[in-house]
C-alpha cells in the first residue's frame, strides 16, 4: 500500500463536530508549593502552561520508565488538575505521594467527565457548544464547590477555563472539556451521550462516537492509553510522542538522566509504536469480515518475531492496531500475523502495513479538507 490512507466504507460517522465522552480519574494538587513540585514530577515545563490551558505530560520512574500519562490543567499557579484513564487514579495518586516529602501541597482524588471535541479550525459551531455547556456548569460546579474542598477549582468563574487544546491529535482538532466532580456517585448513570442529555440541547445536535469510533481515530494518530501501550516498564522514546509531552530545556524531574541520555544518543531504543493496517489483498471480496487483529498477538517478518499487538479497532471494512516492532525491523513495510490469537504463523497468514502516525482513514482527510 503506498498510500498513507486506507479506506472505510464512509466518513458520515465522523462529520464534524462529532464528540466523545468518558470518565476520567483525576488528582487535583493545591498548596503553594504546586508548581514546583510538579515542575519536578512531570516532564512537561508546568511554568509554560498559562492559566485554563492543557498539557499532556508524563510521570516518570526514577530509572524513567513511565508511571503514568496524564493530561494537566492548571488553574493557576497553585491549582493543578491531573487527569489519567479511568482505572488509573491509584496509580496517579500513588505516584504523586511517592516524592510528596515535605511538599505544602494536598493531593485530593476526584472524578472528570472528559468530553472531546473534534472539530474543523473554521467551525463556527466550537464557540456555541462551549457557551452552551458553560451555562450548564457553572451552575454545576458552584454546586461541587460547597461539596468537595478543591472539587471545582474555587475562583474560576467561566467553565470555557476548562477547555483545552490537545496536541496529540496532529493533523486534527480537538479540544477537552473537562469537569471534574462527574462520575460514580457524583453523576449517577454515567453512559456517556445519554449522560450529557442535562448540558443542553448541543448534546442531541451534534453526534457523539462509541468507544470503538474512538479508539479507531486514536490508533491512527498513534496515541498510546495506559494499560494498553503504557506499561511493562514502557520508556518514553518507545511511544513516539515524545515531541508533545516532554520539554528537554526544562529543569530536573524524577526520570529526566535517562530520558536525557536516550536523546542524547538518538533514542536508539529496542522497539518502537507503529500503526498496522490489515492489508485486505487477497482476502474474499477485499474486505474484512470481522475483526482478525487481537490484542497481545504476535507479528512476525517471515518467521522472525517481530513485535507485538498492543491494541485494535475495527470500523466499517478497515481494521487497524499499534504494536511495538522491533528496531531491527523498523524499516520493513509489513509485517504477517497468525489467523487465530495463537502465537504460530501457519495457512492463511494476516498480511499489515507498517507506517509512522498520523494515518488517515479517509483520502480525503476527516473533515473533507
Amino acid at each position: 500500500m503506498e498510500e498513507k490512507y486506507f479506506y472505510a466504507k464512509s466518513a458520515e460517522t465522523f462529520l464534524h463536530p462529532f464528540l466523545y465522552a468518558e470518565e476520567k480519574d483525576a488528582v487535583f494538587v493545591v498548596g503553594k508549593d504546586a508548581t514546583p513540585y510538579l515542575q519536578g514530577q512531570l516532564t512537561k515545563d508546568v511554568t509554560k502552561i498559562a492559566p485554563g490551558q492543557t498539557a499532556e505530560a508524563f510521570l516518570l520512574e526514577p530509572k524513567g520508565e513511565i508511571s503514568c500519562f496524564v493530561s494537566v490543567k492548571k488553574a493557576d499557579e497553585n491549582r493543578f488538575l491531573l487527569t489519567t484513564e479511568k482505572g488509573f487514579g491509584s496509580v496517579l495518586l500513588q505516584r504523586l505521594e511517592k516524592f510528596k516529602i515535605r511538599i505544602k501541597a494536598d493531593l485530593v482524588r476526584e472524578r472528570a467527565l472528559s468530553l472531546l471535541v473534534f472539530y474543523a479550525d473554521s467551525d463556527r459551531d466550537l464557540p456555541l457548544l462551549c457557551d452552551a455547556h458553560a451555562v450548564y456548569m457553572n451552575n454545576r460546579l458552584a454546586v461541587l464547590a460547597e461539596s468537595t474542598k478543591y472539587g471545582s477549582f474555587p475562583g474560576l468563574s467561566d467553565v470555557k477555563d476548562y477547555v483545552g487544546k490537545s496536541s496529540l491529535w496532529r493533523d486534527l482538532s480537538v479540544r477537552e472539556i473537562l469537569v471534574p466532580g462527574f462520575g460514580g456517585d457524583a453523576f449517577p448513570g454515567f453512559a456517556g451521550e445519554k449522560s450529557l442529555k442535562a448540558v443542553g440541547d448541543f448534546a442531541t445536535k451534534h453526534r457523539f462516537i462509541g468507544e470503538n469510533e474512538y479508539n479507531f481515530l486514536r490508533i491512527c494518530h498513534g496515541i498510546p492509553k495506559m494499560g494498553f501501550e503504557i506499561k511493562d516498564k514502557v520508556l518514553p522514546p518507545a511511544l513516539g510522542i515524545t515531541d508533545a509531552v516532554i520539554d528537554y530545556d526544562k529543569g530536573c524531574y524524577t526520570g529526566q538522566e535517562l530520558v536525557a541520555r536516550l536523546d542524547a544518543r538518538g533514542n536508539n531504543i529496542p522497539v518502537s509504536l507503529k500503526v498496522l493496517v490489515l492489508d485486505k489483498t487477497g482476502m474474499p471480496g477485499g474486505s474484512v469480515s470481522g475483526p482478525k487483529f487481537h490484542t497481545g498477538a504476535p507479528v512476525f517478518v517471515g518467521d522472525k518475531p517481530a513485535g507485538t499487538l498492543s491494541s485494535v479497532a475495527h470500523f466499517e471494512n478497515s481494521e487497524v492496531g499499534l504494536g511495538f516492532i522491533k528496531r531491527e525491523f523498523l524499516n520493513e513495510s509489513s509485517v504477517l500475523l497468525a489467523p487465530a490469537a495463537g502465537d504460530l504463523l501457519g495457512t492463511g497468514n494476516l498480511k499489515a502495513g507498517i507506517y509512522d502516525a498520523p494515518v488517515s482513514p479517509f483520502p480525503e482527510g476527516i473533515f473533507g479538507s
